[in-house]
């Protein structure tokens, strides 16, 4: 989970990063309208931070373009961050809620951004993750968000480690992929490519990022 990674994301120098994103998160609207596409992962071998931090900054870009935005991280523990970073309250993650509720909408937060909303994963062990996710039917719950936003965007944990992605791809409908420069193993991308193809998900690219 790399749990003290994600206790750092409201250190993030968000100008920096946002002025670095602005030519992909353009080319992601761009091929979202092409191919009719609501839903796109944010995934990544070993780097689940960089994944959030890059659909985080690309739903405050989106917004700028007058887009209706969720942000759902599935990374355990990545909600307190999130909640920390954009000043939510409340305790409505998506284990407490799909655990009492049929409504997925009960685990979203709005923020100050118009038109930006959050849902995340509070602290937990993968197995009850997994467990809740097989019994919890995240399709047909998702469904019909797709009506109120313009853009989901899903940040998946660490796909070396984690078995829930059977349920995630089943959600999405494109991919985009988050490299370490220095250290990813290129090998290792392309194995996940050829993944993502076998679930029919379109690909929008790779974002670099320095570690």
């Amino acid at each position: 989970m790399q749990g003290n990674e994600l206790k750092n994301l409201k250190d993030i120098e968000d100008h920096k990063v946002l002025t670095a994103l602005q030519n992909p998160a353009k080319r992601i609207i761009q091929q979202s309208e092409a191919e009719g596409v609501t839903t796109v992962l944010f995934t990544s071998d070993d780097d689940p931070f960089g994944s959030l931090i890059a659909a985080t900054a690309i739903a405050q870009i989106f917004i700028g373009y007058n887009k209706r935005v969720l942000l759902f991280s599935m990374i355990p523990g990545s909600l307190s961050p999130l909640q920390e970073k954009y000043e939510l309250d409340g305790h409505r993650g998506f284990m407490k809620v799909a655990g009492s509720s049929d409504y997925l909408s009960r685990a979203i937060y709005t923020t100050e951004g118009d038109g930006f909303d959050i849902a995340g994963v509070e602290e937990v062990e993968e197995e009850p993750y997994l467990d809740m996710l097989e019994r919890y039917d995240l399709e047909s719950r998702m469904s019909p968000l797709e009506n109120y936003y313009d853009h989901i965007l899903i940040v998946g944990p660490a796909k070396e480690s984690s078995m829930v992605y059977p349920h995630i791809y089943k959600v999405a409908e494109a991919v985009v992929l988050i490299s370490r420069n220095s250290t990813s193993d290129y090998r290792r991308l392309n194995i996940l490519i050829d993944e993502h193809s076998r679930h029919n998900l379109h690909n929008f690219g790779i974002i670099r990022r320095e570690s």
